[in-house]
């Protein structure tokens, strides 16, 4: 629904139905500092102050009913439609013999069991990243990693997926249905 009402009137959410002298391209990286065409800076470096961390992430924790446990609002925000589109997708991934692997980002000093772990580790490897949640200076807001969380979210990210990498190295055979 939002494409089709943005594709009536693009302006209104500053997209364009034509090409932009503005567009910085397909290698544009935007884990970096960079300027908006409204000449407004993006600054991946910012570190938000601890006490502006710690009241958004309270305010988070509470906006989502707490730890996970049914039913919460979590659950009734993002269920039933999460977990049938979830276990569609990786039924889909099987039939072309690929392996669904899901990665959790933590935000701000967000406690343990924020969400259904048992629903995903049932369909799939679940790699969480909880250890870099509480570092100030890695956060650009409470929800966000800046730079500097994104450089440790990248190295952890490497050394925790490389172990299903192996199947790309060398394919097995996937028996279909």
């Amino acid at each position: 629904m939002s494409y089709f009402v943005q594709s009536l009137v693009p302006t209104w959410f500053g997209v364009s139905r034509i090409f932009r002298k503005d567009y910085l391209g397909a290698g544009f990286d935007t884990t970096y500092s960079f300027y908006l065409p409204s000449g407004k800076l993006v600054d991946r470096y910012h570190v938000m102050p601890e006490y502006k961390l710690d009241l958004g992430s309270r305010q988070f924790i509470d906006g989502l009913g707490g730890p996970w446990r049914e039913p919460s609002r979590w659950h009734a925000l993002n269920n039933p439609l999460e977990n049938v589109y979830t276990t569609r997708l990786v039924e889909v991934a099987k039939e072309h013999c690929v392996e669904t692997i899901f990665v959790r980002l933590p935000f701000y000093k967000s406690p343990l069991h924020m969400y259904d772990e048992v629903f995903y580790r049932n369909l799939g490897p679940l790699l969480d990243a909880q250890q870099l949640n509480s570092n100030p200076h890695d956060f650009e807001d409470q929800g966000h990693f800046n730079r500097y969380g994104t450089d440790l979210v990248s190295a952890w990210l490497n050394e925790s997926i490389n172990p299903y990498l192996g199947p790309l190295k060398t394919p097995v055979s996937c028996a279909k249905r």
